[in-house]
């Protein structure tokens, strides 16, 4: 974080602390005000702000942003008693999570917790993305956060070695062990053909955890599909089952999130496939349907 952004964002919270000394916490809950100053925009409610002087210090919203890592503070709340599950700093990572430490209507961002308060921020500097060397289509470019911004048949997304020849699957392992709520899987190209979805226990044995219709339809350009799950173990490594000789073309993914019970999403850190077009030397002769 430059200078000029820490004087900004003390700046906006001298006036947030002011605007909170003066009007107070209202019985209906916690006090809901906004303000927007120059490169830092407070476009969120800043409830729990009792003792203001704890973040106007340089060094603490230099830490709450993680050294320059986030960026545009959306919020901050006073939750004391998380220093015992959390400890004094943590850089949790995004949510969605609605409420927490008895606040609502949060909206999604990445938490810093930094005693005693969570910080809230918008963006992220520099997002995960694909390994570095990793091959045209090879399973590897469905790890990491979405990296594929438009439809098509792109090689920043994995694809199958044949578009309709056999039903597929993609594996995916996560950095640790979870117990998921969801899993959100991101279509780039000829989306509609998730049919299963298999958690590995610690025993490796294989478990169905969902199964159905693609909630994005065939025939989309591209699509997210969340897909909700409900099993009582955790799990660092999943199967997407693609019914790919249904769904007519290369059945494209981007990335697979599992969802955690806070709400954080957690990006896949490798990934094997049935087979890939990434085995192929040459791409010109692949026969695309869009």
């Amino acid at each position: 974080m430059t200078r000029k952004l820490q004087i900004l964002a003390v700046l906006a919270l001298i006036g947030c602390a002011t605007a909170v000394a003066a009007q107070g916490e209202s019985s209906a809950g916690p006090l809901r005000t906004r303000l927007v100053r120059s490169s830092l925009r407070l476009t969120q409610p800043l409830p729990g702000l009792t003792e203001p002087a704890e973040l106007l210090a340089t060094d603490t919203l230099r830490r709450a942003s993680v050294g320059g890592k986030y960026r545009t503070l959306l919020f901050a709340i006073r939750v004391p008693q998380d220093q015992s599950t959390y400890t004094s700093f943590s850089d949790y990572g995004h949510s969605e999570t609605p409420a927490w430490g008895g606040f609502s209507g949060l909206p999604g961002g990445y938490w810093v917790y930094v005693y005693p308060h969570w910080y809230v921020w918008r963006d992220q500097a520099n997002g995960a993305a694909a390994p570095s060397g990793a091959r045209s289509w090879g399973p590897e470019q469905a790890t990491g956060e979405p990296d594929t911004e438009t439809a098509g048949d792109l090689s920043t997304a994995w694809a199958s070695l044949t578009p309709d020849d056999q039903d597929e699957w993609l594996q995916l392992e996560y950095e640790r062990p979870i117990r998921p709520v969801a899993v959100i899987v991101h279509a780039t190209f000829n989306p509609g053909a998730l049919g299963r979805v298999t958690m590995s226990r610690a025993d490796t044995e294989e478990v169905d955890a969902w199964k159905g219709a693609d909630p994005t339809p065939a025939g989309s350009d591209k699509g997210v599909s969340i897909l909700p799950v409900k099993v009582d173990f955790e799990t660092k490594l999943i199967k997407i089952h693609l019914d790919s000789k249904r769904v007519e073309g290369w059945n494209e993914i981007d990335a697979v999130g599992l969802v955690d019970q806070m709400g954080k999403t957690h990006w896949a850190v490798r990934a094997t496939a049935s087979s890939t077009y990434a085995s192929q030397e040459e791409a010109p002769d692949r026969e695309v349907r869009r």
